[in-house]
């Protein structure tokens, strides 16, 4: 889940810059609908973020640090938040939790060492499933 973007827009992003603020590709409807000035919600929320504040450099916009990303194929999930990414690599795998701020490469499984915010990040990650499935219902 980490993987760089690049943005360009001539005039709109005044000049180059990095931003290392967590995003994901469905924060690109909430903010192309903020540029077009259009309601990108007229069915229901969205799980994606506008960036434009942070694309700008107004500080403003971007995903909250407590907004999680979430991830999901038939063979792996995860779900990012808080500085911590819980992974699931296998439909029947158990979980595995990593800092991100100390273990960026993900190689030490903190899930027996930290229960609690593993147990949170996969709460958090069925709760958005859930909504998910229900979503694409008719």
């Amino acid at each position: 889940m980490r993987v760089p973007g690049l943005v360009v827009w001539p005039g709109g992003i005044p000049h180059p810059r990095r931003v290392s603020a967590p995003a994901s590709v469905l924060d690109i409807l909430p903010t192309v609908a903020e540029v077009l000035g259009v309601d990108p919600e007229p069915r229901g929320a969205l799980d994606g973020v506008n960036l434009l504040g942070a694309l700008r450099g107004g500080g403003a916009g971007g995903r909250p640090p407590d907004a999680p990303l979430t991830f999901v194929s038939p063979r792996a999930a995860a779900i990012q938040g808080g500085g911590h990414k819980a992974i699931r690599p296998a439909p029947q795998a158990a979980w595995e939790l990593y800092d991100l701020g100390a273990d960026p490469g993900e190689t030490a499984d903190l899930a027996a060492e930290r229960p609690g915010v593993l147990t949170d990040l996969v709460a958090r990650y069925e709760a958005w499933r859930e909504e998910a499935e229900a979503d694409r219902r008719p």
